[in-house]
């Protein structure tokens, strides 16, 4: 999943369909920082 997610940064459209779930996601959790400090 980590290589994946590199794929999708070094990609740079999906960064923003990735990044919108991943907010969406970290905002249910609660966990958004500590997902953006993991792959920023």
């Amino acid at each position: 999943m980590e290589s994946n997610f590199y794929l999708i940064g070094v990609g740079g459209q999906g960064v923003i369909r990735l990044g919108q779930i991943i907010a969406d996601y970290g905002l249910k959790k609660g966990e958004k920082v500590k997902f953006f400090k993991e792959v920023g």
